[in-house]
């Protein structure tokens, strides 16, 4: 499994949304007038939660995220195995 920090490139000055994730925002997980707020909060990584505006957007698609598990017993699931694989 891919760390989200080493797969968005945090370090580079380029950094990019993972393309999963930006299809994600645009099929409707953040509202349109929101989609580049959230990318540069996604972009920033660290430097996002000095802004409170990007830590505001970062805790919303976290809260999104954290639903989707607990309310959807396949993606609890798989999201449970593949941790499970990554322990051993």
């Amino acid at each position: 499994m891919y760390k989200f920090r080493d797969f968005i490139n945090i370090n580079e000055e380029k950094a990019s949304v993972p393309p999963k994730l930006h299809r994600l925002l645009r099929l409707g997980l953040v509202k349109q007038d929101e989609l580049e707020t959230m990318r540069r909060a996604l972009r920033q990584g660290d430097k996002a939660l000095s802004n409170p505006l990007l830590r505001k957007k970062l805790i919303e698609l976290l809260n999104k995220f954290i639903e989707t598990v607990e309310d959807d017993s396949q993606v609890f699931l798989r999201l449970k195995n593949r941790i499970l694989k990554g322990k051993r």
